[in-house]
């Protein structure tokens, strides 16, 4: 539920970015040619469908395009052992990452979708289980990467962002920067608390499950 509810949770906010920057930058700028420059409720609504249309133009050429060159791609080089899937994967991943925030869309959701078709790969059906040895082996090599490399990467990167917002607004105050760290800590839990919370009691889930949902989107 968390895993799905997180793909959920991206893909409203980059919509939700697409509404407020629309509010700042107005119309998007390939389209201004045929809009011109708008401003108001009206960029807004312009941003708002653009976005979408790109959200649901790479879903669909994602999930039925690419998804099936890269099972004949995988499957052609699967032979060759789990070091040659391992460096596809990873090309792979990187490719979609890139295509995502080239479209204007964040570069996790292309990543995440890179994920989601290696990991339909390595359950089809493969009376010789190749596929599934070389997948089993490609996801402990990849996990130990993301573990001792690319999530240190990642979570610096996203604090050394967040240090430098906070520098910007309260200066060197350290109270400052502590009071916004607090700040935005609760109000990121609270949010998955409450929104995926109230999702879940929606499904009929229990308050302790719909509790444990919510806190785990946190992280």
């Amino acid at each position: 539920i968390v895993v799905g509810a997180s793909f959920i949770d991206d893909i409203l906010a980059v919509f939700v970015l697409g509404v407020v920057l629309s509010f700042v930058s107005g119309t998007p700028q390939v389209l201004e040619p045929v809009f011109g420059e708008l401003g108001g409720l009206t960029a807004t609504i312009v941003s708002l469908t653009f976005t979408s249309i790109k959200v649901i133009m790479f879903l669909l050429v994602t999930f039925y395009v690419l998804s099936r060159i890269s099972q004949k791609i995988l499957d052609r080089f699967s032979g060759k052992g789990f070091e040659v899937l391992l460096s596809i994967g990873f090309l792979f991943a990187l490719a979609l990452g890139i295509i995502a925030r080239w479209m204007g869309l964040h570069e996790v959701i292309g990543v995440y979708l890179a994920g989601l078709i290696l990991s339909r790969w390595g359950v089809l059906p493969d009376p010789m289980l190749t596929r599934g040895v070389n997948m089993m082996k490609f996801k402990e090599t990849f996990n130990l990467m993301m573990d001792a490399l690319f999530s240190p990467i990642f979570f610096g990167v996203v604090g050394v962002l967040l240090g430098t917002a906070l520098f910007t607004e309260g200066g060197d105050s350290i109270i400052y920067i502590l009071l916004g760290v607090l700040a935005f800590t609760f109000f990121a839990f609270m949010g998955k608390i409450v929104g995926c919370g109230i999702g879940a009691r929606m499904k009929k889930i229990g308050p302790s499950g719909a509790l444990m949902i919510g806190t785990a989107m946190g992280g």
